[in-house]
C-alpha cells in the first residue's frame, strides 16, 4: 500500500515567558543647570540731562518804520548846500563822470600833491590852484573813505598839510599857504624837487587796503626823470596810481613818456596837460582825470596787488 502522508514532527511546549515589547533605555536624569536664555540687549536707567536745544533758529525782529539812509551823494549835497554853495553843481557834474566811468560806488584813498615852486607864483595868485583844489575835494569827497583830501605841498622841500575837506576848502590857501614871491610857501623853498615827496607818498600808503588816487599838479621843470621812474617803478607794486597833471607850464619830461615807461608790474601812471583851467569844462577835465583810473583797478585785481 501507499506510505501515509507527511507529517511535521511535534515538540513539547516550552515554558518560556514572551519576550517583552522593546522598551528604549531610560538615563539618570543630570544635575547640569539649565541653559541660559537667549541674549537680551541690557537696559539703562534712563539720565536725567535736560533735552538738547532745539535747532538755532536767526531772530526775528518788529519791522521798524525808518527811511533808508540816505546815499553818500545825497549826502554831500547837503553838506555842500550848507558849507561850500559854490560846489553844488560842480558835484552834480562829478557825478555824472563817476557814473560812466562805473566809479560811483568806488570806495578810495584820494591825496593831493600840489607844486609850491617859484614858478607856481601866478597859478597861486589868479586862483588857479585854489580852482583845481575845489575840484579834486569834491573827488575825495565822493570817493575817500573819511570824505578827506590828504594833502602835501612841495618845492625844494615838502610838507604835508592839514586835510582838505569840504567844510575847509574854501579860503584853504589863503589860510595855510603863507610865504613871499617866491617861497609861495614858508619854508619849502622855491625849487621844485619831485623825488621826496614821491617816497613820502608811497611810504604813507605801501600798505593800504584800499586804492589809492594821488593827484599830482605840477607846471614842469621836471629834471629828476631817472628817480622819478625809480620811485613809480617801486610804487608800482602797492596800490596807488599817479594823475599827473600840468598847469599852464612846460619841461614835463618823464610825465610824458609813461606809456612807453618798462620795468613796471602795472601801468601805475597818468599825465596830462592843462594850458588854461578856464578853457576846459568841468566834464572834461574830470574825465581826463579819471580815464585810467578805472583801467588800473582791474589790472591790480588781476595781478592780486589788492584782493
Amino acid at each position: 500500500p501507499p506510505p501515509p502522508a507527511y507529517q511535521s514532527p511535534t515538540y513539547p511546549q516550552n515554558n518560556y515567558p514572551p519576550p517583552p515589547a522593546y522598551q528604549s533605555p531610560t538615563y539618570p536624569q543630570n544635575n547640569y543647570p539649565p541653559p541660559p536664555p537667549a541674549y537680551q540687549p541690557p537696559t539703562y536707567p534712563q539720565n536725567n540731562y535736560p533735552p538738547p536745544p532745539p535747532a538755532y533758529q536767526s531772530p526775528t525782529y518788529p519791522q521798524n518804520n525808518y527811511p533808508p539812509p540816505p546815499s553818500k551823494a545825497v549826502s554831500l549835497e547837503k553838506r555842500l548846500e550848507k558849507e561850500a554853495p559854490h560846489l553844488v553843481n560842480l558835484s552834480k557834474t562829478l557825478g555824472v563822470t563817476l557814473e560812466k566811468k562805473g566809479l560811483q560806488h568806488m570806495v578810495a584813498k584820494v591825496a593831493l600833491v600840489m607844486d609850491a615852486s617859484g614858478s607856481m607864483s601866478s597859478a597861486y595868485k589868479k586862483g588857479v590852484v585854489q580852482a583845481i583844489m575845489d575840484r579834486v575835494t569834491l573827488v575825495a569827497a565822493r570817493m575817500d573813505d573819511d570824505g578827506s583830501l590828504e594833502t602835501w605841498f612841495y618845492g625844494s622841500k615838502h610838507r604835508r598839510f592839514p586835510d582838505i575837506t569840504v567844510g575847509n576848502i574854501s579860503g584853504y590857501i589863503t589860510h595855510n599857504v603863507k610865504g613871499g614871491a617866491l617861497e609861495i610857501v614858508k619854508g619849502l623853498g622855491a625849487g621844485n624837487n619831485e623825488p621826496p615827496v614821491m617816497q613820502e607818498v608811497v611810504n604813507t600808503y605801501w600798505q593800504s587796503n584800499l586804492p589809492v588816487l594821488v593827484i599830482f599838479i605840477t607846471d614842469g621843470g621836471i629834471s629828476q626823470g631817472q628817480e622819478i621812474k625809480k620811485i613809480l617803478m617801486e610804487a608800482s607794486r602797492y596800490p596807488i596810481f599817479w594823475q599827473f597833471v600840468g598847469v599852464a607850464g612846460s619841461s614835463y619830461g618823464v610825465l610824458k613818456h609813461f606809456d612807453t615807461m618798462q620795468g613796471r608790474v602795472v601801468d601805475n601812471a597818468n599825465f596830462f596837460q592843462v594850458d588854461d583851467l578856464a578853457r576846459i569844462s568841468d566834464s572834461e577835465l574830470y574825465d581826463r582825470m579819471l580815464n585810467e583810473f578805472p583801467g588800473w583797478l582791474l589790472e591790480i585785481k588781476s595781478k592780486g596787488i589788492l584782493l
